[in-house]
C-alpha cells in the first residue's frame, strides 16, 4: 500500500497495515482522530502512518494540556522510582564520558535527568525542552537551558560531547532531521545515548490492549530500527532494561550508546519484529471480548479515547460522564460511537453520586486509582477494563465501609 507518511528511516514510500486506531476528541481539541501501525516494505520498520506531519505535531505538543498536569508526583527525578531510572542511566554513560564531559539532555521535561547528573558530579549541563516551564530551576541549580523544538537544534552554536535523548524519539514525525541535528552539534567521537520503549516485548510487558499505540508514540523501536536510525554512527553498546516502572506497571526499555564516527553502513532489512507486533495485537483482541457496565469511566487518555469510538464498550450502559483528576479536562464534552456527548468531571462529582460504580479506564495508574477510592470509603463497585470486577478483599472493605 501506498504509504501517507514515508518510512522515517529509509524514506521507502511503500507498507503494509498492521493495525487502526481512531481516538475520541473533542471539538476544541487537537489530536489525531486516526492512524494505521504499519511496517516499511523496504527495512520491516514499524510505525504510525498518518496525515498529520511534524508540523502538526509541533502544534499538538504546544497546545495540549496533557503535561500540564501529571497524575502522580514524579516526571522530575521526585519519586524513588525515577531516581532508580535515571541513576542507571548515568552508570551507563558514565563508562564513556568524563565528569567534565559537555552533555546535552534532549526533551529534558522538569530536569530530572540533570538534576540527578549534577548530584553525581556532572557540572557542564544543558537542557533542551520546547516548553520552558523548567527554566527557572535549571538556571537556579547552575544548568544552562535551551528553549527550542528539535527542529530547531540547527541553530545552536555549541558542541557538546554527550547527546542524551531518552523517551523521546518514539514521539518524532521527523526522525532524519532529528538525527542529523544530533550529529551537527556533537564534537568529534562524541557520544549518544537513546532509550525508547522496546516494541519487541509490548506483549511481555502487556498493560492494557493496544496501550503502547497511543496518541503521541508514532515509531515503534527494536534494535534493529534502532542500529539502522543511527547508521552514521558506531554503536558501542545496547541493552534492556524491565525493571523501569511507570505507576504500577514494568515498562519495557532499549537503550543504546553510539559514537560520532563515518560509517558507510548500508540499512539492515528486518522484518522480525512484525511476529512481535502481531501477537500484541492479536493479545489486545483477545483482552477487549467482555461487557461491562457502570455510571462513571474513571480516567481520561488514548485508551478511553479508543474504546469510546467502538460500539463493543459500554452498550447499554447508563454512562453519567468521564472522571479525571486533570482539572485542566474538566468540562470538556467528549462524544462516543452513539455521537453521544460525555462530560469530564473531577472525583468531587462523587459527592453527588454515593453508590456510583466506576469503570477505570486508565491504562498507567489504575491501582493507584482504586486504591484511592478505596481509602476514601467509596460504596461502589469497582471495575477494570481486563478485571470483572474489584477483589473479594477489595468489595469487602468497601461493603464495610458502607455498613459503618
Amino acid at each position: 500500500m501506498k504509504l501517507k507518511r514515508t518510512c522515517p528511516i529509509c524514506d521507502c514510500e511503500d507498507g503494509n497495515k498492521l493495525y487502526g486506531i481512531d481516538f475520541a476528541k473533542s471539538k476544541s481539541e487537537f489530536i489525531p482522530e486516526h492512524y494505521d501501525i504499519v511496517y516499511c516494505s523496504n527495512c520491516g520498520f514499524i510505525f504510525n502512518d498518518t496525515k498529520w506531519t511534524q508540523k502538526d505535531y509541533d502544534k499538538y505538543y504546544s497546545t495540549t494540556q496533557k503535561y500540564l498536569y501529571m497524575y502522580h508526583g514524579g516526571y522530575g527525578g521526585v519519586n524513588e522510582q525515577e531516581v532508580k531510572k535515571y541513576n542507571e542511566l548515568i552508570d551507563i554513560i558514565e563508562k564513556y564520558i568524563s565528569k567534565d564531559a559537555n552533555i546535552l539532555d534532549i526533551g529534558c521535561d522538569k530536569g530530572g535527568l540533570l538534576m540527578n547528573l549534577k548530584k553525581r558530579g556532572f557540572n557542564n549541563l544543558c537542557g533542551l525542552d520546547v516548553s520552558s516551564f523548567q527554566k527557572n530551576v535549571l538556571i537556579k541549580n547552575n544548568i544552562d537551558y535551551i528553549s527550542s523544538s528539535f527542529v530547531d537544534m540547527r541553530k545552536i552554536d555549541k558542541k557538546f560531547d554527550c547527546i542524551i535523548s531518552s523517551q523521546v524519539i518514539e514521539h518524532i514525525y521527523d526522525l532524519k532531521s532529528l538525527v542529523n541535528n544530533i550529529y551537527n552539534i556533537l564534537n568529534d567521537n562524541g557520544i549518544i545515548y537513546i532509550d525508547v520503549p522496546n516494541s519487541s516485548e509490548y506483549s511481555s510487558h502487556f498493560i492494557k490492549p493496544f496501550h503502547y499505540f497511543d496518541i503521541e508514540h508514532i515509531n515503534h523501536f527494536d534494535i534493529n530500527s534502532i542500529s539502522n536510525l543511527f547508521i552514521k554512527c558506531q554503536m558501542l553498546h545496547n541493552g534492556c532494561s524491565n525493571e523501569q516502572f511507570v505507576g504500577n506497571n514494568k515498562y519495557p526499555v532499549l537503550y543504546s550508546i553510539f559514537r560520532k564516527s563515518i560509517n558507510n553502513k548500508q540499512i539492515n532489512k528486518d522484518y522480525s519484529n512484525i511476529k512481535n507486533i502481531n501477537e500484541y495485537i492479536n493479545i489486545s483482541k483477545e483482552k477487549e471480548n467482555y461487557k461491562i457496565g457502570t455510571y462513571f469511566l474513571w480516567g481520561f487518555g488514548s485508551n478511553l479515547r479508543r474504546l469510546l469510538l467502538d460500539d463493543r464498550y459500554f452498550n447499554g450502559i447508563n454512562i453519567a460522564g468521564i472522571i479525571d483528576k486533570n482539572k485542566s479536562l474538566s468540562g470538556l464534552k467528549i462524544k462516543n460511537y452513539k455521537n453521544e456527548e460525555l462530560e469530564i468531571f473531577t472525583p468531587e462529582i462523587l459527592e453527588n453520586y454515593k453508590d456510583a460504580n466506576i469503570i477505570i479506564t486508565s491504562s498507567l495508574f489504575s491501582e493507584q486509582i482504586r486504591n484511592d477510592l478505596l481509602n476514601n470509603n467509596f460504596a461502589g463497585k469497582i471495575y477494570e477494563i481486563d478485571r470483572a470486577e474489584q477483589s473479594r478483599a477489595e468489595q469487602s472493605r468497601a461493603e464495610q465501609s458502607r455498613a459503618e
